[in-house]
């Protein structure tokens, strides 16, 4: 389970990287081993610069522009999925505490304490 501390971590390593949007090239450069993807900013701002040269394995070339898209959509999906699990944890906080002053009626007692507990593991406590 992600604590809060992880998901801040995580927002860190984001924070620190060449904002995006990033996407994919070919190298126009040929090696040994063909052509490979170069994952760049979208916005060209970093050429002839890059983020990533994606190397191919068995797969060749189309494996290695699997990976480079996955590499270059990181970019956007890692911090929106932050974000949601920031808002579905709110949303388990607001639920135990609409619980907790009789607000609200849990599904039952033993859900209602598994999700106090869980918010205390992601809270570290």
């Amino acid at each position: 389970m992600l604590t809060d501390a992880d998901l801040a971590a995580i927002e860190r390593r984001c924070d620190a990287a060449t904002p995006g949007p990033w996407t994919v090239l070919h190298n126009p450069h040929n090696t040994a081993y063909g052509s490979k993807p170069l994952v760049v900013p979208a916005d060209g701002s970093d050429l002839p610069r890059w983020i990533a040269e994606v190397n191919h394995g068995r797969g060749g070339l189309a494996e290695a522009m699997a990976w480079a898209k996955f590499i270059a959509a990181a970019r956007q999906d890692v911090p929106a999925l932050v974000a949601e699990v920031r808002r579905l944890r709110a949303a388990l906080r607001d639920c135990v505490f609409l619980w907790d002053r009789g607000e609200a009626i849990a599904p039952d007692q033993g859900e209602a304490d598994n999700a106090r507990a869980a918010l205390g593991r992601m809270e570290g406590q």
